[in-house]
C-alpha cells in the first residue's frame, strides 16, 4: 500500500509491559492502537467510532 507522506503529528495509546529478572529486563510486550494510526494517515477510513 502507498501512502503519501504528510507533516502531520499524530497521536495514538497504547500500553508496554517489562518482565523483570535479577534487576534487568529480560522482556517487554507493547501495544499500540493500529487502527487509529491507520485512520490518522489516511490508510483506512474513520468511522468516528475510534474516538
Amino acid at each position: 500500500m502507498t501512502i503519501p507522506a504528510f507533516n502531520k503529528q499524530i497521536n495514538i495509546k497504547g500500553f508496554g509491559i517489562d518482565r523483570y529478572k535479577d534487576g534487568k529486563i529480560i522482556e517487554r510486550m507493547q501495544l499500540g492502537d493500529d487502527v487509529t494510526l491507520q485512520q490518522q494517515i489516511g490508510a483506512m477510513p474513520d468511522t468516528g467510532s475510534a474516538k
